[in-house]
């Protein structure tokens, strides 16, 4: 094999923030056969009370786990530990598997390791992300087991060395809860998603995190220093001395510039010449409310609501939802907040889905697609969110509209939950905010019919991307060819703007360009009223508001209209961003 030294770059799909450089280490779980054994009828109860012993001991893993994530204010991160140990109660695990040591005389391990194995393979023939991610949750929690029934040493990223970046090919929810942050600065994997189990306890953990990153193109950097650029989902292998010399300070200067940034946070988002932007926040995690205060944000633009049942086995029931919803918008202590219905599909399923999904889960029955033909699941959401909106300012988004009837059927439903809690004596807003998404080509171009049914409009520039350039950003082989700086996003955006005005129906970007500054003064030209982002680049985005001139910000329009290629905007948005702010920032924006 060709051992390659010069330096290269391999990029995947950013998960968890940051950069790290560090040794490169592969991480693995001990999968060695276990022989069979026969037990004979007397020795039966013993290899039973092993294996009650190893439930019982994994168990206790698990909770200490969940109790650490509990006492980092880790709400939803334990929270997925918490239906781990509930999963530990499964008849699956616990009736089938003794059925099977009784019926086949055989050790309990070697029992357990036959329907491991078996289960892997069902898991691994699944092609969608979010299934082989739930997976996970399972092998997981067989993984552990397997360990206690052996009595070996188990694997664990708790045993790794200081300064260590780990590789692995699937990463476990339970595996990252046991990272030690003094010994592991980052992780890549070959699988992986935003919203898998183990991305959310990386997200709470500050962990960065790198996925869909094949093994066979890092495998020559192993026990080497390499540097994961979380930022923008990098890794860079055999990085020179200059590289390595360029991030350390990058991360040093990161650190110090949003140190520098929080300053602002009590200022206001408008211009220097005095044109004011919205700018709120995209939330995920209820824990997040309190950093928004800190920053001093308007309020929440997109608050994900499905990220409240990705950590269970299936949907919510109403109370459950309006328990969590009300704790929100109290929280918010009077401040706005958009809450997007349910975003199903895609990379975002849930178990109960795998019976009838087919096919590409982005071109199938996903988001309000899948809730109008599963009215029940909508009407306890709708309810859910219009019983808490007594307590708050309260808005609602549907998302991936791509027809007309489809924003009419679901606003049907809402008159319909709305008639049905007054006439039972409920409490709730009388108006409340309705506004689709605009994620798909055949939304943008119906705009002006949208707008008239709406009281807003968010663009998802993260789908519309997607759909726009027929590219998939997490398929490696085409992932390069999704560019946010393509000319027909760009038109795209000005005429769903253009079209929506004609109503006096305000337009928010909340997809992953609102927090790129590059963008900011671009998106301010186009007329776009307000930018939703995440809260780490809520400081920096407030700063380019304040630091441009709506004047300045037409000209760039103009200036962006009369190219061509993405190559040549990117030119064009790089050089005016770094003609306007000094070179600690620069890392930020390019990434």
């Amino acid at each position: 094999m060709n051992v390659k030294t010069r330096e290269s770059l391999i990029r995947g799909n950013p998960i968890s923030h940051g950069i790290a450089i560090g040794n490169l280490a592969l991480f693995t779980h001990d999968n060695g056969a276990i022989p069979q054994r026969d037990v004979p009828l007397s020795e039966v109860p013993h290899e039973l009370d092993r294996y009650d012993e190893a439930l019982k001991n994994t168990k206790k893993d698990l909770q200490r786990l969940k109790e650490q994530l509990e006492s980092d204010r880790s709400q939803e991160a334990a929270a997925i530990l918490e239906t781990h140990l509930q999963l530990l109660d499964d008849p699956i695990l616990v009736t089938e598997i003794k059925d099977n040591i009784v019926k086949t005389k055989k050790n309990a391990d070697y029992v357990f390791q036959c329907f491991l194995l078996q289960y892997q393979k069902k898991f691994n023939e699944i092609k969608d992300l979010f299934f082989r991610e739930r997976g996970c949750d399972l092998l997981d929690i067989s993984r552990r087991v397997l360990g206690h029934l052996r009595g070996a040493e188990r694997s664990s990223l708790a045993l790794m060395p200081p300064n260590t970046i780990v590789f692995s090919h699937e990463v476990a929810a339970s595996d990252v809860a046991e990272v030690d942050l003094q010994n592991i600065c980052a992780i890549i994997s070959d699988t992986g998603g935003n919203t898998s189990h183990a991305a959310i306890v990386a997200k709470a953990k500050g962990i960065p995190y790198v996925a869909n990153v094949s093994y066979e193109l890092i495998e020559s950097a192993l026990n080497t220093e390499v540097i994961v650029d979380a930022q923008a989902g990098d890794i860079i292998l055999f990085p020179s001395k200059k590289t390595l010399s360029k991030f350390h300070r990058a991360r040093k200067q990161i650190y110090a510039t949003f140190q520098e940034l929080e300053k602002i946070c009590p200022l206001k988002a408008e211009t220097y010449d005095g044109y004011k932007m919205g700018l709120v926040a995209n939330i995920e995690m209820v824990n997040e409310i309190e950093l928004l205060h800190q920053y001093g944000v308007a309020g929440v633009g997109l608050f994900r609501s499905e990220y409240i049942f990705l950590s269970k086995q299936k949907f919510p029931t109403e109370e459950e939802q309006f328990d969590i919803y009300s704790r929100i918008v109290s929280e918010m202590r009077g401040l706005p907040i958009v809450i997007r219905t349910f975003d199903i599909g895609g990379d975002k399923l849930t178990i109960e889905q795998q019976a009838t999904h087919k096919g590409n889960p982005y071109l199938g029955c996903r988001a309000i697609r899948f809730l109008l033909r599963e009215p029940d699941i909508f009407r306890a959401q709708i309810r859910a969110i219009l019983r808490a909106s007594e307590k708050g300012n309260v808005s609602i988004m549907f998302p991936m509209i791509s027809d007309l009837s489809e924003l009419i059927e679901a606003k049907e439903l809402i008159a319909e939950v709305q008639n049905e809690l007054s006439h039972s004596g409920k409490t709730i807003e009388k108006k409340v905010r309705i506004g689709c998404m605009i994620e798909v080509p055949s939304a943008a171009m119906i705009a002006d019919l949208l707008a008239k049914e709406c009281d807003f409009i968010a663009i998802g520039t993260n789908d519309l991307v997607q759909y726009l350039l027929a590219v998939d950003r997490s398929n490696q082989a085409v992932n390069k060819l999704y560019n946010p700086m393509h000319p027909a996003l760009i038109r795209m955006l000005k005429l769903v703007v253009g079209q929506a005005s004609q109503y006096g129906v305000p337009v928010s970007v909340c997809g992953e360009i609102a927090g790129d500054p590059r963008f900011t003064p671009l998106l301010i030209g186009l007329g776009i009223n307000e930018l939703s982002v995440s809260l780490r680049n809520l400081p920096l985005i407030k700063k380019v508001i304040r630091h441009t001139s709506v004047v300045r910000c037409h000209e760039l329009v103009e200036e962006v209209q009369s190219l061509s290629t993405p190559g040549e905007i990117q030119d064009l948005l790089n050089q005016e961003f770094q003609s306007t702010f000094p070179e600690e920032y620069h890392h930020i924006a390019l990434t």
